[in-house]
């Protein structure tokens, strides 16, 4: 570990001093400690907090390695998160270049813009779907039953995984990133994850014997360098879908949809420029950043902001902070509906950017469209919402329910 320069400030992004003062905590980090230190885990770790240096960082794969490794001990060390799950490397995430390179080549045609698009008509079929389901009620939770069910269904039909009990995969997902790690709530969430690993086990044993038009079924008969995908690493790209596909958009829909009941002129905007969607999308994504930190580990002697890090050196790039960096974005602790070009980074950056990040877009512009046009007097239930306990790693929500005036069903098929 490199020795941290003086004065700078204690970070847990686990505590509930963080949980409470997100913004705040990040905004006098970028002021006075750009690269501040804390011994909180690891051993001591630096959290880069201003958009140049973050966005630099995510762009040195060679110097900065999102890898895990099996340390003496036998334990997991290193990856994409501090601290370490001590899980078995969520791929092609928590791989250096070429290793990484190669999957993520097999996976971009099934998240390109052109399979994003395509998928938009069944997002929104769903999405009226289950409006339809609680629209005469006037009443629904737009993460219980439009964030979470729209995300998780859509991704475990590409996956090819059956859809009726979604529940059982995209639930565990939510749980575990808002859980301290080693917590029990932690633990009882990591069960349910690996029973998501078992099912996706189940699901490639499955396709190698009998192929389908699937994810699953691509990636088994794929091949890198020359010889097919063991299963293990199917399993791992396949979890790296799941969790990435189920939790953060939720976050983001919940978001937008809080910040537009505060702010009606924006709703009203939204409402009388559809068209808008797509740009406001981009905004809400930054504001709201639903992936809140990445991590790395230092691979060669390099200076940040002032501070020496030296190889070996832990380092948490705070998306979530970079994306309000005042430097960058003018009304930066703001939603702007017409902002262009928003040059977020909240898919992340490089190498290693969100391979999703086109699908999530399409569910976010999706959903919100449907809510904007099928219950456009909503109102959020501002004290029955409830966000999750820690915030470290997704700026998620567990509940918003809201109210609006009462409806007949569109009608149309059933989910």
């Amino acid at each position: 570990m490199s020795a941290p320069a003086q004065q700078m400030p204690e970070f847990d992004h686990y505590s509930d001093h963080y949980t409470q003062n997100t913004e705040q905590v990040l905004a006098d980090l970028r002021r006075n400690s750009p690269v501040a230190y804390s011994g909180a885990y690891e051993g001591g770790f630096f959290i880069v907090s201003r958009y140049q240096q973050v966005r630099d960082l995510l762009a040195d794969h060679e110097g900065f390695s999102s890898a895990k490794w099996v340390d003496d001990d036998g334990t997991r060390k290193g990856g994409d998160s501090i601290p370490s799950s001590g899980q078995p490397p969520l791929l092609p995430m928590e791989l250096d270049p070429p290793q990484a390179t190669d999957y993520r080549r097999l996976l971009s045609p099934w998240f390109s813009v052109k399979r994003a698009e395509q998928l938009r008509p069944r997002i929104t079929e769903l999405t009226s779907a289950l409006i339809d389901e609680h629209i005469e009620q006037g009443r629904l939770d737009v993460v219980l039953d439009i964030g979470n069910p729209v995300p998780a269904i859509v991704t475990l039909e590409l996956i090819g995984l059956p859809v009726d009990d979604w529940h059982s995969f995209a639930d565990p997902m939510h749980q575990i990133v808002a859980a301290l790690p080693g917590s029990e709530p932690f633990l009882r969430a990591a069960e349910g994850v690996a029973r998501v690993s078992a099912a996706l086990a189940e699901l490639v044993a499955q396709r190698r014997a009998s192929p389908a038009d699937d994810l699953a079924s691509h990636l088994c008969q794929a091949q890198v360098n020359g010889a097919p995908i063991p299963d293990e690493d199917i399993v791992n790209i396949l979890m790296t879908v799941v969790g990435g596909g189920v939790d953060t958009t939720t976050s983001a829909i919940a978001g937008a949809i809080g910040w537009l009941d505060e702010h009606p002129e924006d709703r009203r905007r939204l409402m009388e420029e559809p068209e808008l969607l797509p740009v406001a999308t981009e905004d809400f994504i930054r504001y709201l950043t639903p992936a809140q930190f990445l991590s790395r580990t230092v691979r060669r002697h390099v200076e940040v902001a002032g501070q020496p890090l030296v190889p070996g050196d832990r380092v948490a790039l705070s998306l979530a902070s970079a994306n309000r960096d005042e430097t960058v974005f003018e009304r930066a602790d703001e939603v702007v509906v017409d902002r262009q070009p928003v040059r977020h980074i909240g898919f992340g950056f490089g190498v290693h950017r969100c391979i999703g990040a086109h699908l999530g877009r399409v569910e976010l512009q999706v959903m919100l469209g449907e809510l904007l046009r099928r219950v456009p007097d909503f109102r959020v239930q501002a004290d029955d919402v409830q966000r999750y306990p820690k915030r470290a790693k997704v700026n998620g929500y567990v509940q918003m329910p809201i109210t609006f005036r009462p409806r007949p069903r569109q009608g149309g098929d059933s989910i």
